[in-house]
Order: structure tokens, then sequence, then C-alpha cells
């Protein structure tokens, strides 16, 4: 369901029915009615954003907050979509996850984010690199460049060959053997690649 909304400007959240059977909703305020409350069970009212009021009950509807935007600095506000790593992986891999809350470590009294991702909760704090925006198709497609050249380039520097020392070598000679060391490696160009 908060995969597929698409948000309204002055939307604060929306409602998704619990069995399904009914229309989610996206509201533009939200107030807890009091005279509706009974044990397991909440009442809201508030204006829908085109305007129309609403009255729910929180066991028959699911209340989804508009995510928040998040920059990378300091800790995500609650709400706000990231990528996270895991302990359990060694943080090699980057998974979605959204900060469910924000509090202070009471045995290192730091500042922490609870970050939940799928099945899996974990803590973290502004250190580490561990956390990060979403990034943008742009943004992966860049970073993926970005360490492909990097791979070259160490493959160009450990080749055999690779002038390390020789400062008297000419520039034709230096891309000689640059692109041998790439064709000793298996690159070749691809049909349709850049020219």
């Amino acid at each position: 369901m908060e995969d597929n909304i698409q948000w309204e400007e002055c939307a604060i959240g929306a409602f998704a029915n619990v069995s399904g059977m009914f229309r989610s909703f996206q509201v533009s305020t939200k107030v807890r009615d009091d005279n509706c409350v009974q044990p397991g069970r909440a009442g809201f009212v508030g204006k829908k954003v085109d305007g129309a009021e609403y009255h729910v009950f929180s066991d028959i509807w699911l209340w989804i907050p508009r995510p928040v935007k998040w920059n990378g600095e300091g800790l995500p506000p609650v709400g706000a979509e990231l990528e996270c790593g895991f302990a359990c992986e060694g943080f090699k891999a980057w998974h979605k996850g959204v900060c469910v809350a924000i509090g202070i470590d009471p045995e290192d009294r730091e500042e922490i984010c609870v970050v939940k991702s799928g099945e899996k909760i974990a803590m973290y704090t502004t250190y580490g690199g561990r956390m990060r925006p979403i990034r943008t198709a742009e943004q992966i497609a860049a970073e993926e460049r970005n360490e492909r050249i990097a791979a070259m380039c160490k493959l160009v520097q450990a080749h055999p060959t690779y002038p390390v020392h020789n400062l008297d070598i000419s520039h034709s000679a230096a891309m000689r053997l640059t692109v041998e060391a790439l064709h000793d490696a298996g690159y070749r160009r691809v049909e349709g690649g850049a020219q």
C-alpha cells in the first residue's frame, strides 16, 4: 500500500482499510476523537485532501504517515525512508528501511535511530555510515560507473608493465600499456557502446 501512494502536496498521511474492502484516502488533518475511545479502539476525525470530513476507528483503518525526506545529515526523522546495512551481513549490502523511532541509548547515552527493514529491526548512530538516504537511479548509475572505472584502474596498475617509476615513458607508450592491460584482463568494446 505505502509504495503505491502518489502523495498529494497537502497530505500528512493516509488511512488504509484493514480488510481492503474500502479504498484508502489521504488526509490533510488528523485529530484524535476522545469521544469515541474504547479499549483497543481509538477514533480519529479530520479532513480528507479533497476537503470532505472523515471519521475512522483504529481497528478498521491503518494510519500511514507520509514519508519524510532525509538528506543524510545527523539522524533521520521518524518516518524517513532510507537504506541501511546490517551487522549480520558485515554491512556489505544495502536494504530499504524506515526510521521508526529516535531516542537515547541508555548504555552509551548517545542518540540512536531504530530502523525497520522488512522483518529486521536495527539501531544506528550517526557514526559508521551504515545508513543513508535512498539513492536516485542517477546516483546509483554514477556509483556503478565509478566502481567499474576504479576496478579498471586497479587492473592497469597491477599489470607487470605498468610504468610506476618510469617518468621517461611517452604518452603513447603509456596509452599502449594501459590498453594492453585492459585487453589482457578481458575487457572488450561492446557494440553500441560509447565510441
